[in-house]
């Protein structure tokens, strides 16, 4: 069944302030707003705040892991992003234009010894069920583990200097 088009959106803003969300209906032709609704958390009742918090962190989760393929790499990615959470990181900077690449694609690149652009195009040539068997199997997954273990003791790097040096030779 073809889905219906409409020409409305809905428009959804965190107030974190005062812990509410905006909901705001757009209508998308004439680019204004039609209806809005706030939802309060403090009127939802205690009874089932918990129930809230913890869809909210699922949902979270699985967001922020939405553009990875395969099971082991998606839970990978959970953890990453949870460890992230507990250190009270909101959002993960990135680099403009950067990529984050997967422990299980960072894993199969080691045990092949060769580049992740490489295993990155072999694995774009291979249908979804055999990447999942590829980056499922159980050499790469305890690999990816063992990343996922470097990564989160990977100490940050410093890099003032260098803006330091750009900003001199802008």
């Amino acid at each position: 069944m073809a889905r219906q088009t409409t020409n409305f959106r809905l428009k959804i803003t965190r107030k974190l302030e005062d812990m509410a969300i905006l909901v705001q209906l757009m209508d998308t032709e004439k680019e204004e707003e039609i209806d809005q609704e706030t939802f309060d958390m403090a009127a939802v009742a205690d009874s089932v705040k918990g129930h809230v918090g913890l869809y909210g962190l699922g949902q979270f989760l699985q967001d922020r892991v939405s553009d990875t393929n395969t099971g082991p790499d998606k839970l990978a990615g959970m953890r990453e992003v949870f460890e992230m959470l507990k250190r009270g990181e909101w959002e993960k900077e990135r680099v403009s234009g950067g990529f984050t690449v997967s422990p299980a694609v960072e894993a199969l690149a080691r045990l092949k010894s060769v580049t992740i652009p490489q295993i990155q195009a072999a694995l774009k040539s291979k249908t979804k069920e055999q990447r999942e068997k590829i980056l499922g199997h159980a050499t790469v997954t305890a690999l990816a583990a063992e990343i996922v273990k470097e990564r989160e003791q990977t100490p940050e790097v410093d890099l003032g200097d260098m803006e330091a040096d750009v900003a001199a030779t802008a």
